[in-house]
């Protein structure tokens, strides 16, 4: 993930949250990095012909523009 850029380190406010819920005990190897949510649309020659990357999960690709990528790809 670090090598494409796709995962994030948590801010110090979240880190100890996890904490108090006792994640490191549960995950004693974690760097404190996550996975950034992210879609891609890859062509049959393996480019990436639409993506969305944001650390915010709360902010994902809308569903009607994975469709339009996907219908692009067979036009």
């Amino acid at each position: 993930m670090d090598a494409y850029g796709l995962s994030f380190e948590l801010p110090e406010r979240l880190k100890a949250a996890y904490r108090g819920l006792g994640f490191p005990d549960r995950n004693p190897e974690t760097e404190w990095r996550l996975p950034v949510p992210a879609t891609f649309v890859i062509d049959g020659s393996g480019a990436i012909r639409s993506r969305h990357c944001l650390s915010d999960y709360r902010y994902r690709m809308e569903p009607r523009d994975i469709v339009a990528a996907v219908r692009e790809l067979s036009s």
